[in-house]
C-alpha cells in the first residue's frame, strides 16, 4: 500500500521517496546510487528531528483550544479483532483433533505429534494477538462513546484517556 510517493532530483541522479505501509523509504535505480540514498535518508532524518519541536508545539495548542479531530477506526479494530478470533479458533480445532494423536513409550511418558506442538504453538500466539487486538478495539470504542456521551468536553481530557 502506497500513501505517496515523490520523485526528485539528486546531484543529478532520479531517486524515489515514497510512504508506504512499513514507512517511509528511499528507492533507487542503480546498486552504485546507495551512497546517495543514505545521504538523502540522513538529511530528512534530520529534517525531522529538527521540526519535531514546531509540530509537538502545534499539537500541543490544538489539543488546548480543543481544535482536534478523533478519527473513528472502530470498524477497522473490530474486524481486526474478528480476523484474530477466527485465525484463533480455526487453529484451536486443528490442536483439539491433533490432541488425541499420542505417542506413549513404556506407557509411562507421552509424546504428541510434532504438528501439534508446532500449532499449540501458534495457537497460544493467535491467543494473545485476540486478546491485546480486542482491547485495542474496546479501549478505542470508550474514547469516542466518552466523547459521545459528553463524559469529557476538551482535547486535554481526550489526550489523557487516550
Amino acid at each position: 500500500k502506497l500513501a505517496w510517493s515523490i520523485p526528485i532530483d539528486f546531484n543529478g541522479k532520479a531517486f524515489l521517496i515514497e510512504h508506504r505501509k512499513m514507512g517511509v523509504g528511499v528507492f533507487i535505480q542503480n546498486k552504485e546510487d546507495e551512497e546517495d540514498a543514505k545521504i538523502i535518508s540522513r538529511k530528512i532524518n534530520g529534517a525531522i528531528k529538527s521540526s519535531r519541536p514546531y509540530f509537538n508545539h502545534l499539537a500541543a495548542e490544538a489539543i488546548k483550544s480543543s481544535e482536534i479531530n478523533i478519527v473513528n477506526n472502530n470498524g477497522y479494530l473490530f474486524e481486526r479483532f474478528n480476523y484474530f478470533l477466527n485465525l484463533y479458533k480455526s487453529e484451536n480445532k486443528k490442536l483439539e483433533k491433533l490432541s488425541n494423536e499420542r505417542i506413549s513409550i513404556d506407557g509411562t511418558f507421552v509424546l504428541g505429534s510434532k504438528n501439534y506442538y508446532k500449532i499449540r504453538q501458534s495457537t497460544k500466539w493467535l491467543a494473545i494477538s485476540t486478546i491485546e487486538s480486542f482491547f485495542s478495539w474496546t479501549e478505542h470504542l470508550f474514547i469516542h462513546l466518552a466523547i459521545l456521551t459528553q463524559k469529557i468536553k476538551t482535547g486535554e481530557e481526550v489526550t489523557k484517556l487516550i
